[in-house]
């Protein structure tokens, strides 16, 4: 199973009910839909994958935390870290929300929280929540107990609102990396039946819209997967096409906001590359593979330091590779000669990029898809390279899978007696991994003596 993408929040936060008087005079917060049936203020930053709204919010922040305001503090450093979460990886504001919900937790039993103060508990608790469940093994327990936290402080003081369909969206991202794709999908039909009550009926004038209809689409992908897995391809196309129907729904809305250039346009596309890639439609998922692509390289190439946005280019460079790996399969099955296979040369390039800014995030972060990175480049490496250059880049990723994770003792020994133990891989950019002329490659290979 290849992973696609969901979206565990948003960052827009509904005025239907102002409980925060605070957040409508933060600093370049402007409103969609004036006039309209729904408003609501946001930061530019945040759906365009940049970090320009992060230090107002943290200014505000640290301002609450000077004068003693525990509330306003939690409010802000929420708002904050939920951009954490996507620009700086999980552990960021699990480590920076910890302290805050525990002084909420502690001023409440001193001096009862106002009804603002409990949302912004349960507006950190979703935070984190959500963050445990980005993880690349998401902690179920933890993610699940936060959430659920979340959504009682909420349901009881918001009722059917925008930020309970968030948390509520959230907890079907958490059982859907569980693998319950049947609980994921009923929290987020009941996320999306919330925005169509918030709307009045008019769900698809939600800023947040396109993420619950992508989920859904999300969830319809997997059903295709278990009936993938039971061999009945007919039954899971319906799924499939089903899953694609949701995806075209969410490029449409996200459009039809304004938002042409928000980093998700290319999540829909990705995920609808996905879907045609199970129904083994290789030339239209090549496509809009590399339309994701391109459209995250330019993303990135103006946020370089949102490693939420790396990991992103990281999965679409695998992706690409994985479409010509199967075209190369089937132009060899249709008699060619390995050598003479042009996409099998184009997978490995685009293998080649996904490892090297998957070594760049580090272990901690690796995509989602690093165990299917891993085992579609070995295999490409041994047909087309040899045992030889498969061998090494076997101990190429256990280098790394050893010296990211917790080392056993005993290396650490050596290392503490001055033994050496090998250099984490390097890539150049560049680079064409894999030639037998390339003495990036040693670097690369290097392994733990």
């Amino acid at each position: 199973m290849h992973y696609l993408e969901i979206q565990s929040g948003c960052k827009l936060d509904d005025q239907s009910k102002p409980l925060f008087p605070q957040s409508l005079a933060l600093p370049g917060r402007q409103v969609f839909y004036e006039g309209g049936q729904v408003t609501g203020p946001y930061f530019p930053g945040e759906v365009f994958g940049d970090q320009e709204t992060l230090c107002p919010v943290a200014g505000l922040a640290k301002q609450a935390r000077l004068r003693g305001d525990v509330e306003d503090w939690g409010l802000y450093m929420a708002w904050a870290q939920d951009q954490n979460v996507d620009l700086m990886g999980f552990q960021v504001p699990i480590d920076n929300l910890t302290p805050v919900i525990q002084e909420l937790k502690l001023k409440d039993k001193t001096e009862p929280l106002s009804d603002n103060g409990r949302l912004a508990l349960a507006q950190c608790m979703y935070v984190k929540g959500r963050a445990f469940a980005a993880m690349p093994d998401p902690d179920f327990p933890q993610g699940l107990e936060l959430l659920e936290a979340a959504k009682k402080i909420q349901e009881k003081l918001l009722g059917e609102d925008t930020l309970t369909a968030r948390t509520i969206n959230s907890l079907g991202s958490l059982y859907f990396k569980k693998g319950d794709i049947s609980k994921s999908l009923e929290n987020h039909l009941l996320a999306w039946k919330i925005i169509g009550i918030v709307t009045k009926g008019k769900p698809e004038q939600h800023f947040d819209s396109p993420m619950h209809i992508m989920n859904i689409g999300a969830c319809y992908y997997s059903k295709g997967n278990e009936w993938m897995d039971k061999d009945k391809p007919k039954e899971a196309e319906t799924y499939y096409r089903e899953s694609i129907a949701y995806y075209d729904r969410a490029l449409r809305i996200q459009r039809s906001l304004g938002l042409q250039k928000s980093v998700y346009i290319a999540r829909y596309i990705r995920n609808k590359s996905l879907s045609l890639y199970e129904m083994k439609e290789y030339d239209e998922a090549l496509k809009f593979a590399l339309q994701a692509l391109n459209m995250r390289k330019n993303t990135f190439d103006r946020n370089q330091e949102n490693i939420g946005l790396k990991g992103d280019v990281a999965r679409s460079f695998y992706q690409v590779g994985m479409c010509y790996h199967r075209r190369g399969e089937e132009a060899q099955k249709a008699g060619a000669s390995v050598d003479i296979i042009d996409d099998y040369k184009e997978a490995e390039k685009n293998y080649h990029q996904a490892l090297k800014l998957t070594l760049e995030l580090g272990y901690d972060r690796r995509i989602l898809d690093y165990e299917d990175l891993k085992e579609d480049y070995i295999e490409l490496t041994r047909l087309i390279r040899g045992d030889k250059h498969k061998s090494n880049l076997d101990r190429a990723f256990v280098n790394f899978e050893v010296r990211l994770l917790d080392v056993p003792e005993f290396l650490r020994q050596q290392e503490a007696a001055g033994q050496e133990i090998g250099k984490l891989p390097s890539l150049d950019p560049g680079a064409h991994f894999g030639s037998d002329e390339n003495e990036e490659e040693k670097d690369l290979l290097k392994v733990y003596e």
